[in-house]
């Protein structure tokens, strides 16, 4: 039962179009390629066998809908993973030149519905959202956990301006970034296509980032908005913090001694413990 709900779940996701075929195996040499590839061509083979004319026309038809889908997304296969190549509308290019110019300080993008474009939905200005107008100090330590979106924001990718001083210089210079958050909330409100969609989609637009704005975007995903906080946008722009703060509590553990156990008295209880 669990492993027909599974299958129902996953084609009502991806659609069945996609998923035609599952297999049951017994053994792990079963998983290798030859014998998955005999499985398929077995199966293919009876099934066209039963099948009538009209049947499979209607299948030919589907997988022509589906070759026109990728083709459109502009699908390529990339280091062994695949990428969809995704496209920007023409009110999404508009808004991002907006955005690198300066008229708002924060723009978020959703997937079209038919998953073949990145569209534009919504925008933020200093004067709508004064709190991204702050500059952030790595030092002021009672802000770190201060979230820098509203909690309505919906799913999406969301780009937005960091102003902060550099915590690296000593002289505290001024600086604005450009950081990129891919918002998937963890809860499973969104259906899998579109978590997919999201996911496959994120390096693709990282690239279209980074060559509308001229500038290198820093990106990260997040299951929550209480994740996109002061601190994790420092560590993002400034990894040698995280790590400076990794060393210290390292060091730290290291000078306190370990904790001894005695023996314990019943049998085959195994030797003496010490923990860290």
């Amino acid at each position: 039962m669990v492993a027909a709900s599974t299958k129902a779940t996953l084609k009502n996701s991806f659609g069945s179009p996609l998923i035609t075929m599952d297999l049951f195996i017994e053994d792990f040499d079963d998983l290798s390629v030859e014998k998955i590839f005999d499985q398929i061509q077995t199966r293919q083979h009876d099934k066209r066998q039963v099948q009538t004319i009209q049947e499979l026309e209607h299948q030919k038809q589907q997988e022509l809908e589906i070759m026109h889908k990728i083709e459109h997304c502009n699908l390529g296969r990339s280091g062994g993973a695949l990428h969809f190549n995704c496209l920007l509308d023409q009110m999404a290019e508009m808004e991002v030149k907006k955005f690198q110019q300066g008229h708002y300080c924060c723009i978020r993008f959703i997937m079209s519905n038919d998953f073949t474009k990145v569209v534009f939905d919504g925008k933020l200005t200093l004067e709508d959202y004064p709190l991204l107008s702050k500059r952030w100090d790595y030092k002021q330590t009672e802000m770190h956990e201060q979230i820098l979106l509203p909690e309505h924001f919906q799913p999406g990718y969301i780009v937005f301006r960091f102003r902060h001083f550099n915590p690296l210089d000593d002289y505290g210079e001024s600086e604005e970034r450009f950081v990129m958050v891919s918002y998937v909330p963890i809860d499973n409100t969104l259906p899998a296509k579109l978590r997919f969609s999201y996911s496959v989609n994120l390096n693709s637009m990282v690239e279209k980032m980074n060559d509308k704005l001229d500038n290198q975007v820093k990106y990260f995903e997040a299951g929550s908005l209480d994740e996109i906080t002061v601190l994790r946008i420092f560590y993002l722009l400034y990894p040698s913090l995280d790590m400076d703060l990794y060393v210290t509590s390292k060091q730290q553990n290291e000078m306190i001694p370990a904790l001894k156990f005695d023996k314990p008295t019943s049998r085959g209880r195994g030797p003496r413990r010490m923990i860290r």
